[in-house]
């Protein structure tokens, strides 16, 4: 139907709203499009590339990180800059927000709730390996995978409640279905999902048919 063409690869999976495409690019650019046409309705500089998706509060902002350590803050209507906080590690994961907080990680393993009012950090949760994707807000914890084989869980005061080993590099987002948290695995030759209870425990692992 139409396609749109930017200066650089895309890693980024596109963000929807009320009609409208947003696309973090790594020609250190986001662009809002027209669902319809694919017509550019604005551009903004990121200053560097984009690995993921922006996450919305809708009719207000978009906000999304960079591999240069900057979380950005976007006018969601004309792209315009509301606000930079700048870190020393790059950002890949999608900041995920909730009641006014952005929660996410970085390559250095840290994992950060950010008051977007007050544009400063709450607190800080040290990881033992990168975070590269989104976390998982769950109505009573927060879970999110590590590079270092680690499903970590903490609560909304960033005090750890479980850290169940899979002793596999993880780098997607945990997923919560029927009781159960699904975290894929990328090294293993034996599996390739995990599900674990809400106690951490491994339930049952999908392995590939040989």
């Amino acid at each position: 139907i139409w396609k749109f063409a930017t200066k650089s690869s895309l890693w980024a999976q596109p963000a929807f709203y009320d009609g409208e495409i947003y696309l973090s690019a790594m020609d250190h650019k986001m662009y809002a499009l027209s669902i319809k046409d694919g017509s550019l309705l604005w551009s903004a500089d990121l200053g560097s590339a984009a690995i993921s998706n922006p996450s919305i509060e809708p009719g207000k902002a978009l906000y999304v990180g960079t591999i240069g350590g900057d979380l950005i803050a976007l006018d969601i209507n004309s792209g315009s800059q509301l606000w930079k906080h700048p870190s020393d590690f790059g950002i890949w994961a999608t900041p995920m927000i909730k009641e006014n907080v952005l929660y996410y990680g970085d390559l250095d393993g840290n994992f950060i709730a950010f008051d977007v009012a007050n544009k400063q950090p709450l607190w800080q949760y040290k990881a033992g390996g990168s975070i590269v994707s989104a976390a998982l807000l769950k109505e009573d914890r927060i879970m999110f995978s590590s590079e270092n084989g680690v499903l970590n869980i903490v609560g909304y005061d960033g005090k750890v409640i479980l850290s169940p080993a899979i002793s596999e590099k993880l780098y997607g987002s945990p997923v919560s279905t029927n009781g159960y948290t699904l975290v894929g695995v990328t090294t293993s030759k034996d599996k390739i999902l995990s599900a674990l209870d809400e106690n951490g425990n491994q339930v049952w692992a999908f392995q590939v048919p040989k």
